[in-house]
């Protein structure tokens, strides 16, 4: 009997995606299949749709209004597939916020705030470049394509959250809105040691010798010109939209409004979470985890301000 329409409907990514997407639901987040946005071409002449996968909000903590924007793209791949990547030396950035991407910036009251001796769960490995191996061959587009369809995405979901914030469209009580944007796959993910080198991946019989499999990773990738310059013209676009006195009465960030919607393109997203989805366990447990401790430190020194003042 022939399979091969096995390998054409697995292909295709839906399966994963539906089942990433029904393991969210279990976990009480509000999801929806292809969050689309227009882009302009290479040219900047004409815009085309792009999309990631799944756009999906969940509401955290008890006592004040924190919610979660994950943002996911799937990759479904071979099961002999390996995502290959090189370990992070530049650890001298804040990953906590880089990770969650808190938009707080219209809050009134309501700050993020982290502090790392009450920080108990351990952060995932942090990669930097990466690439798609499938026996000799390799591929260094599909990661790319993936990183990019999630970050020029970020500017129209940051102004989104900043109208509910500026209009209380959730209420009276200040909202603060995370950003996390993840790649969620079904290729083995490594990372290679720190001391490896040309000669010892050379004298290596398999890639175990020279890096160590994990189900969850931190990518760091630097803001590129073009998502800058994207970013800033939505923005732009945004405050001659909106009523920009509003905007500026509303503003609780201590800059103004150019410099803060600039700031936010220079950084966001900074980091993305890379997650290998499996039937036997997957990377989005220690993501939940994460994030839970993250919010239950927001909330504990949130109960503190409020009881000294």
């Amino acid at each position: 009997m022939n399979k091969d329409w096995k390998d054409g409907l697995l292909n295709s990514g839906a399966p994963l995606e539906k089942d990433v997407k029904e393991y969210l639901d279990s976990k009480e987040f509000i999801s929806n299949f292809d969050y689309s946005y227009l882009r302009y071409d290479e040219n900047q002449k004409t815009t085309k749709e792009f999309s990631f996968d799944i756009l999906s909000l969940g509401v955290n903590g008890e006592k004040f209004n924190h919610f979660t924007h994950l943002m996911v793209e799937c990759k479904y791949r071979h099961e002999n597939t390996n995502w290959v990547f090189i370990p992070e030396t530049n650890k001298e950035f804040d990953i906590i916020n880089s990770i969650m991407n808190p938009n707080d910036y219209f809050c009134e009251k309501l700050k993020f705030k982290t502090k790392d001796s009450l920080f108990t769960h351990e952060i995932p490995p942090l990669c930097s470049k990466g690439i798609e191996l499938l026996g000799k061959n390799n591929n260094d587009k599909s990661l790319k394509e993936a990183f990019s369809q999630l970050s020029y995405a970020f500017a129209n979901i940051i102004i989104d959250e900043i109208e509910h914030q500026v209009d209380r469209l959730l209420g009276d009580q200040d909202v603060i809105f995370f950003n996390i944007p993840i790649v969620v796959t079904t290729a083995n993910l490594y990372l290679i040691h720190e001391n490896t080198d040309i000669q010892k991946i050379k004298a290596s019989e398999s890639i175990s010798e020279i890096a160590d499999k994990y189900d969850i990773l931190i990518a760091k990738k630097k803001v590129s010109t073009n998502l800058k310059n994207y970013s800033l013209n939505i923005f732009h676009g945004f405050i001659k939209s909106f009523d920009e006195k509003k905007l500026e009465r509303s503003n609780s960030s201590g800059k103004m409004i150019n410099q803060l919607f600039n700031e936010i393109a220079d950084n966001c997203p900074e980091t993305f979470v890379i997650i290998h989805f499996s039937d036997s366990g997957n990377g989005f447990e220690k993501l939940f985890k994460l994030v839970e401790d993250v919010i239950n430190i927001q909330e504990k020194l949130q109960v503190e301000t409020q009881n000294r003042k």
